[in-house]
């Protein structure tokens, strides 16, 4: 049996028809399969859904219990890794963070301590929905070459 994931398909005015096509299709495909499907239509307001916020959680989680590691460490471990060079490239936030870590010597402290400061940066809850979607692929991109079967919450 064919297993279907939800799917978010964001309009403007000009490519309103297209999106609309493309999200009947795909319910249609849906419902070849004897599946009932919920269509809804609400304004967009371009902030990361809290399914994607509650999978990034998931996935850490995930990795901590791979790794035998805390919750707290892996968290701050993935700002580090993952987070830091996404905020880092943005041009509105990545001066302001680069000027924190700078300020806090951040690049030259023991990894220990760079995972304790990172907790107090501001990271991924400056993401936009783009970046946040490339951190979370990031995430699994990393946990699939660490062997864990992590993907997205149906």
């Amino acid at each position: 049996m064919m297993e279907f994931k939800a799917k978010s398909f964001v309009a403007n005015k000009t490519n309103l028809e297209q999106q609309a096509f493309d999200a009947i299709v795909y319910a249609q495909s849906i419902t070849d399969s004897d599946k009932r499907v919920e269509l809804i239509v609400m304004e967009y307001d371009n902030k990361r859904s809290r399914q994607a916020c509650a999978q990034q959680h998931v996935w850490i989680q995930e990795i901590a219990k791979h790794t035998g590691e805390s919750i707290p460490k892996v968290t701050a471990d993935m700002k580090i890794q993952h987070g830091l060079p996404i905020i880092l490239a943005d041009p509105e936030h990545g001066p302001v963070i680069e000027w924190i870590l700078k300020k806090y010597g951040f690049y030259g402290m023991r990894y220990e301590r760079q995972l304790k400061l990172i907790e107090y940066v501001p990271v991924t809850r400056l993401f936009s929905t783009k970046q946040h979607n490339a951190y979370r692929d990031s995430l699994q991109v990393m946990g699939l070459g660490m062997g864990i079967n992590i993907d997205y919450l149906t």
